[in-house]
């Protein structure tokens, strides 16, 4: 059971981060954020297949399935290139 309430104090930073996740993936369940959220917390690869290797056991689709960094890098809009005047390259 979880009981929505204010936190009283966080005892460290690594503390307060996982209260921070956990809130997002509360509040943001089912609106597509969670995908973006574990990119940039790093976790996106731990998160994923273990997903997979749980969620493979019941649907074979999902068994095997691997995360590579490079599928969370997008390229960068040619028009925001064009407009920083040679600041900005190409990921």
């Amino acid at each position: 059971m979880y009981r929505v309430n204010q936190y009283p104090a966080f005892a460290n930073v690594a503390y307060a981060r996982n209260a921070l996740m956990f809130e997002r993936r509360l509040e943001l369940a089912l609106e597509g954020h969670r995908f973006y959220d574990l990119v940039r917390w790093g976790t996106a690869k731990t998160v994923l297949e273990s997903y997979s290797a749980f969620e493979g056991g019941i649907l074979s689709s999902f068994a095997g399935l691997t995360f590579d960094a490079s599928d969370a890098i997008y390229p960068i809009p040619q028009q925001q290139i064009d407009r920083s005047q040679g600041v900005l390259t190409q990921n």
